[in-house]
C-alpha cells in the first residue's frame, strides 16, 4: 500500500474539523491531523512533517493569509489550500499572490465539496513531487557524470562546454571552473594545442568523411563514435587515447548536444606489445619445453603444439593430431572441454586445471593444465592456448590419500556461486570456495577463523539476526534477500541459502549465496524507464496540442496531411481562402485538396518533396529546392469561384522525434496584388529608362561638339593665359562626360533582383578590369564566403582596387 499522504488542517471551527477529518481520510489515502489555531499549527508544523496544510482564512489571532506569508518566510514550500466561507475575490487573489496553491470557498453539498478538495490536495502534492524528482534526476546525472572513471565532457549544440567532470580534470590539468560555457573548440586546446574539431564534433558527418579526413582508426556503434588517436599531449605526455562520443537528447528525443569520454590506453597499448614479443618468445621454446604447449580456435580445433603433444599421447607424428577436434579427439570425456570453457569465460584462466585425456590407443591419462584466452588486437577472443603435463604418477600417489575429500573439494570449489562452512558454536569460518573469495575481496587466509562480524561482511546487523533465528529455530534456510558489504566497501544485494549438518558432536553450517545485484539494478532501471515513457507520452500529446493550436492561427493558408496523402490539418486561413471548411476537407485523400486551386485533382507542391533536383528541374521550372523545403510561385486558376490568383507556396515534409517520416506541410500565401504592383513598377522603370537613354544621347551629342571645338581652340591658342582657361574647360566637359556614364550604370542598379555572389570571384574579376601591371594583389578572401547584393557590386570592388592602384 502506497504511505499516506499527511495532511494538516487548520480552523477555528471544531465541528468542521471532525467533519473534515472524516470526509478526507474516507475519500483518499489521507492521514488527517486537525488543530484550531494557525499560531499552533506553525508551532507543530516546526516539529512535524506535513504533505498539504489545508487553512480557513478567517481565524482569531493570526488569518490564513498571514499564517501562509509567515511559513513561506521561514522557507517551507508545502502545499497550501486556502478552504473558506469568504467568497470575495480580493481574498481570493491576495492568496494566490502570496503562494497558495488554490482556493477553495467552503459551501454547498460536503460530499461534492471534500471531493473537490481530495483532488486539490493530490494535484498539489504531486505537483511538489514531480519537481522534486526532477531536481534529484538532474542531480544524480551530473553526480554520475563527475564521478566516471574515464575523463568525459559534454559540449551543447552550440559547441560550448556544459560538463568537465573530475576525471577529465586531472587528464588536462583545466579545472571546470576555468572551461564551463566555453566554445570554439576550446576543449581541443589541450589535446592537440590548437582548436579544431575532436571526435565529440564528428557525430553526425558520414562515415566516409570520418575515415578520409579526421580519423584513420575508428568504428561506428549505432550513435557511438569510437576512435583511437595518439597524442603528444595532455600534459606534455605522448599517449594513446580511446575515444567515445555519442548525441546527446532530453526527454522529448530532441539532440541538446553531445558527449565524449575519453581512456588513457598508453600503458595498455604498450603491454600489449611486450606480450605479443614474450608470445613470440615463447613459442621459440616451445621445442625446449617439458610440458606441452598447445593452442585451439574458436571451434576447438588443435592449430598449434609442441611435438610433445604427439610423443606423450602416442601418435607418430603431430600431423595426425592438428586440426583434430580437441573435445571429441583427445578427451576421455568431451563434455570436459566444455567445463574447461565454463572456467576460463568465469575467471579469464585456469591454472593446475585437472583434465583426463584418452592416448591413441584408448588407455587414460591424467594431465594438469594452465590455459588461457588469447586476443587479436580488437580484443576479440580467438581461441584457447596453454600448457598441460602428465600428472599419472602425482594421481596415482594422492589417489587413495585424497579419494574422499577430493569429490567434496571438488564440488565446492568449482562452484560458481560463493560457499562458505561455519562453525554453529563459535560462528567462525572454517573455508570457503574460490567464489567466495572472488565475491567477497577477501582470501581464505583472510577470512578463516574469524567471524562475520570480524569482516563486517553484514550491512545490516538485524538482517544476520534475523538469518540465525530463522536458521536456529528451522534448521535451513532458503531465498533469504540480504545485502553484504565486500572487502572493498561495494554493497551487493545476495540470496542466501543455508543449511545445518552435523559431525560428531559438532554443528556447522553450509551457506551458499546468489548474486542478484544485477538483478535488483535492472527491476530498478525497468521502473525508472517506465516512469521516463509515461513523461515523454504526456509530453508528445502536449506537443500535438500546441502544433495543432500553432498551425490553426498561422496568418497563411496551411494545410498538412499524413504519410497516406489523408488531410490531417487545415487551418482558419485556408478556410477563408478557398471557402472550404476543415470539417469538409480533413479525412479527404486522393489529391481532394488540389480541387480549390485547379478544380481537379493533380499533384501539388507538398506531393514533389520526394523528387530529386534533376526531375523538379525537368518537370517543374518553377519550383526550388532548398535541403527538403520546396519552394514555388504559381497561378491556380480555380480561387476565388474560378476568377484564380498568385500564390506563393512552401512545402516540407514531417517527421516524429524517432526521425521518421510522418507526412508533409503547405503553407499558400495570396500574391496576386504583389505581382500587379511589381508588373507596374516594372513599366515604369522601363519608361524612365528610355527616357534616360534618350536624354543621354543628346547630351552626349552635345559634349562631343563642345570637346571638338575646343580642341580647335587649343590647337591654334598661343596665350598662356587663355590656354589655361580653355583646360579648364575642357576638364569640366571630360567630367561632365564622366557623370553621363555613371548615370548610364546606375541605371542598372535594382533593375535586377540581388543574389547570391562569391566575393572572391568578384575581387577576381575586378583585377582582370583593372589591370594593375607589376602590382602584386592578394586575394585573400575565404571561397566559401558570399554577399546577397545587386550584381552591380562588382562595380563596387573595381572602383576601390583603381583607387588602391592610383
Amino acid at each position: 500500500m502506497a504511505d499516506l499522504i499527511r495532511v494538516l488542517y487548520v480552523d477555528d471551527e471544531p465541528y468542521l474539523l471532525d467533519i473534515g477529518k472524516i470526509f478526507l481520510e474516507k475519500l483518499g489515502d489521507f492521514s488527517v491531523t486537525t488543530i484550531d489555531s494557525a499560531a499552533s499549527a506553525f508551532e507543530l508544523i516546526s516539529k512535524e512533517k506535513f504533505d498539504a496544510i489545508i487553512s480557513d482564512y478567517q481565524m482569531p489571532e493570526m488569518d490564513g493569509i498571514t499564517f501562509l506569508k509567515r511559513l513561506k518566510e521561514s522557507g517551507n514550500n508545502t502545499p497550501f489550500i486556502i478552504f473558506t466561507g469568504r467568497g470575495r475575490e480580493e481574498v481570493a487573489i491576495d492568496a494566490l499572490n502570496n503562494g497558495a496553491d488554490f482556493y477553495i470557498q467552503k459551501g454547498g453539498e460536503p460530499k461534492a465539496q471534500f471531493t473537490e478538495l481530495v483532488h486539490k490536495i493530490r494535484s498539489a502534492v504531486n505537483r511538489l513531487r514531480t519537481e522534486k524528482l526532477a531536481k534529484d534526476a538532474e542531480r544524480r546525472l551530473y553526480d554520475i557524470i563527475n564521478f566516471l572513471p574515464d575523463a568525459t565532457f559534454a559540449i551543447d549544440n552550440n559547441g560550448q562546454v556544459i560538463a568537465w567532470n573530475k576525471a577529465i580534470e586531472e587528464m588536462t590539468g583545466i579545472s571546470a571552473r576555468d572551461i564551463l560555457d566555453k566554445g570554439n573548440y576550446e576543449y581541443s586546446i589541450p589535446f592537440y594545442g590548437e582548436r579544431r574539431p575532436t571526435l565529440i564534433d564528428l557525430v553526425s558527418i558520414p562515415d566516409e568523411e570520418l575515415i578520409n579526413k579526421w580519423y584513420s582508426i575508428i568504428k561506428k556503434e549505432g550513435d557511438i563514435l569510437i576512435a583511437e588517436t595518439k597524442l603528444p599531449r595532455p600534459l606534455g605526455r605522448h599517449s594513446v587515447l580511446l575515444g567515445k562520443a555519442s548525441r546527446l537528447y532530453n526527454s522529448e528525443g530532441i539532440v541538446i548536444g553531445a558527449i565524449e569520454s575519453i581512456r588513457d590506453i598508453t600503458e595498455q597499448k604498450q603491454t600489449q606489445y611486450e606480450l605479443r614479443k614474450a608470445h613470440d618468445e615463447y613459442i621459440d621454446l616451445l621445442e625446449h619445453m617439458t610440458d606441452v604447449y598447445y593452442r585451439s580456435d574458436m571451434q576447438g580445433r588443435l592449430i598449434l603444439a609442441s611435438r610433445s603433444w604427439a610423443k606423450v599421447l602416442g601418435y607418430g607424428d603431430l600431423s595426425l593430431c592438428l586440426g583434430k577436434n580437441i573435445a571429441d579427439t583427445f578427451y576421455l570425456e568431451p563434455t570436459d572441454r566444455k567445463k574447461l570453457l565454463e572456467e576460463l569465460y568465469r575467471k579469464g584462466f585456469v591454472s593446475d586445471y585437472e583434465i583426463v585425456l584418452k592416448k591413441r590407443d584408448g588407455t587414460q591419462l591424467p594431465i594438469a593444465t594452465s590455459s588461457y584466452f588469447y586476443f587479436d588486437e580488437s580484443g576479440n577472443v580467438l581461441g584457447v592456448e596453454g600448457t598441460w603435463r602428465d600428472i599419472t604418477e602425482r594421481k596415482q600417489m594422492e589417489e587413495e590419500l585424497r579419494f574422499s575429500e577430493r569429490k567434496f573439494a571438488a564440488a565446492f570449489d568449482a562452484s560458481p556461486d560463493p560457499i562458505a562452512i561455519t562453525d554453529i558454536q563459535t560462528g567462525t569460518i572454517l573455508d570457503v570456495n574460490h567464489a567466495f573469495e572472488e565475491w567477497s575481496g577477501y582470501s581464505r587466509e583472510e577470512m578463516n577463523g574469524k567471524s562475520t562480524q570480524d569482516l563486517n561482511l553484514w550491512l545490516f546487523p538485524e538482517e544476520r539476526d534475523a538469518f540465525i533465528r530463522a536458521l536456529n529455530s528451522q534448521g535451513s534456510v532458503s531465498k533469504k534477500e540480504v545485502t553484504f558489504r565486500t572487502k572493498s566497501g561495494n554493497l551487493r544485494n545476495m540470496l542466501l541459502f543455508a543449511n545445518v549438518f552435523g559431525i560428531g558432536e559438532n554443528n556447522y553450517m553450509l551457506s551458499v549465496a546468489e548474486d542478484i545485484t544485477g538483478k535488483k539494478q535492472a527491476e530498478e532501471k525497468l521502473r525508472i524507464n517506465l516512469e521516463e515513457l509515461i513523461q515523454q507520452e504526456i509530453a508528445l500529446r502536449e506537443t500535438k496540442r500546441e502544433l495543432a493550436d500553432i498551425i490553426e492561427f498561422l496568418p497563411d493558408a496551411t494545410f498538412v496531411i499524413n504519410r497516406d496523402g489523408i488531410v490531417i490539418a487545415w487551418n482558419h486561413a485556408m478556410e477563408e481562402m478557398t471557402g472550404i471548411t476543415k470539417e469538409e476537407m480533413i479525412g479527404k485523400g486522393d489529391h481532394a485538396y488540389t480541387l480549390p486551386f485547379y478544380g481537379h485533382r493533380r499533384m501539388q507542391l507538398l506531393d514533389l518533396i520526394d523528387l530529386d533536383d534533376h526531375e523538379l528541374k525537368s518537370k517543374y521550372k518553377y519550383v526550388t529546392k532548398k535541403g527538403n523545403t520546396l519552394y514555388a510561385e504559381v497561378f491556380s486558376p480555380a480561387l476565388y469561384g474560378g476568377k484564380g490568383a498568385y500564390v506563393w507556396a512552401t512545402g516540407s515534409p514531417l517527421f516524429d522525434l524517432n526521425g521518421n517520416r510522418i507526412g508533409a506541410i503547405e503553407s499558400i500565401r495570396d500574391i496576386t496584388e504583389r505581382n500587379r504592383v511589381e508588373e507596374a513598377l516594372r513599366q515604369a522603370n522601363k519608361k524612365l529608362t528610355l527616357l534616360s537613354n534618350i536624354t543621354r544621347h543628346d547630351i552626349n551629342n552635345k559634349l562631343t561638339v563642345i570637346n571638338g571645338i575646343l580642341d580647335l581652340l587649343e590647337s591654334e591658342q598661343s596665350d598662356p593665359v587663355l590656354c589655361e582657361y580653355l583646360f579648364k574647360v575642357s576638364t569640366a566637359s571630360k567630367r561632365i562626360s564622366d557623370m553621363i556614364r555613371f548615370t548610364k550604370e546606375y541605371e542598372q542598379i535594382g533593375v535586377n533582383a540581388p543574389s547570391w555572389q562569391k566575393c572572391r570571384t568578384l575581387v577576381d574579376s575586378a583585377l582582370k578590369e583593372a589591370m594593375p601591371g607589376q602590382i602584386i594583389v592578394k586575394n585573400d578572401l575565404p571561397n566559401g564566403a558570399e554577399i546577397y547584393s545587386d550584381l552591380l557590386i562588382g562595380k563596387v570592388f573595381y572602383n576601390l582596387i583603381d583607387n588602391a592602384l592610383r
